[in-house]
């Protein structure tokens, strides 16, 4: 009997398409209400975001992956118009020398850019980017998205 040997290839930075398992509970804290988002500013502050207000999108992005440094000017091209329902945020988890030197050569400025903190990476479980997760004003998850940002926002 012939023996084969099948490699699997995972690519832990980039997935696409939609995760359809997310469990709906998943929140953003281990407060018994989660209304807080807690990232990183590009000055190294602390930022706590109250989730209370207006759904919030984040994404979660690096700025050595292709498919992020194509979708970031595409969101911030579009945020006037996502902004009207949601809060935007864009939290690179990559070098902030790197990444701070990206954004002032791609992006307006326009965009609010922090740096995810791996407690929040792991309370989330972002393995990888770029991810998309609108979280909705009590803290639920309502949308995780792998990949680009949803056109239909």
């Amino acid at each position: 009997m012939r023996k084969s040997l099948v490699l699997i290839l995972l690519f832990p930075f980039c997935s696409y398409g939609s995760d359809s398992t997310i469990d709906e509970s998943t929140q953003i804290s281990s407060n018994s209400n989660m209304e807080v988002l807690v990232y990183e500013d590009t000055t190294g502050t602390m930022i706590n975001v109250d989730l209370t207000n207006k759904k919030t999108l984040v994404v979660f992005w690096a700025d050595y992956w292709g498919i992020c440094r194509e979708e970031l000017p595409l969101l911030e091209e579009n945020l006037a118009t996502i902004s009207e329902n949601y809060n935007v945020i864009a939290l690179a988890h990559s070098n902030k020398d790197s990444t701070m030197t990206w954004v002032s050569e791609n992006l307006n400025g326009e965009l609010e850019i922090g740096f995810s903190t791996s407690e929040l990476r792991d309370s989330l479980k972002i393995i990888g980017q770029p991810i998309s997760i609108i979280f909705d004003t009590d803290g639920s998850i309502l949308l995780r998205e792998y990949g680009y940002v949803p056109s239909d926002l």
